[in-house]
């Protein structure tokens, strides 16, 4: 007998066979070490092999592209995008806010961590630092950076950004409390 055995009914219309139950499976091996008649039972096996982590590795690296926003606040709108914003500490001297070196997540797709952002306002610069193999992709502007004091409440336009357009990953800014950057990455050759 067969461990996942199961029984049916059988009913012909037309010159067909129609079964109350049915089971599949993705490759065609009967067992005919059970004996069974053909009628009787039937059963499907497929072999699994893992991808080993260098055949996996392989995989990941036929190149993959995608959007990625820095940051790891939502912004509003229909569309997913991230941005930075710049925090700030008390002075000790003068009590007003002062801004302080902000590092955030840099989000690939919608969930893949792949590197920071970090944004130092002593020197007004964003710094891109991508992890894991994941690189710029070879293209005019991979990185577009928009600066704001007042967030948009629609997902802004990457084409429109004023701030910087261009393919360094060390970039110096105008000071704003808000940084939407969109970066064009890749994984891979």
């Amino acid at each position: 007998m067969v461990e996942n055995e199961f029984l049916y009914n059988e009913e012909e219309y037309d010159g067909f066979s129609f079964y109350d139950a049915e089971t599949a499976f993705s490759d065609n091996h009967y067992d005919e070490e059970d004996n069974m008649e053909d009628d009787e039972a039937w059963w499907y096996s497929s072999k699994y092999m893992p991808l080993s982590i260098e055949e996996e590795d392989a995989a990941i690296a036929s190149c993959r592209e995608e959007t990625a926003w820095c940051g790891c606040l939502n912004g509003d709108g229909d569309e997913r995008w991230y941005y930075l914003e710049v925090n700030e500490l008390l002075d000790e001297i003068t009590g007003r806010p002062a801004p302080v070196v902000s590092t955030e997540t840099i989000w690939a797709g919608e969930f893949t961590d792949i590197g920071t952002v970090t944004y130092d306002p002593e020197l007004n610069i964003i710094i891109i630092d991508l992890t894991d193999g994941w690189k710029l992709q070879d293209v005019e502007e991979p990185v577009k950076i928009q600066g704001y004091d007042v967030l948009p409440s629609d997902t802004p336009s990457a084409e429109l950004f004023t701030t910087y357009k261009g393919k360094r990953t060390t970039i110096e800014v105008g000071p704003y409390k808000y940084y939407a950057i969109h970066l064009d990455v890749q994984i891979g050759t």
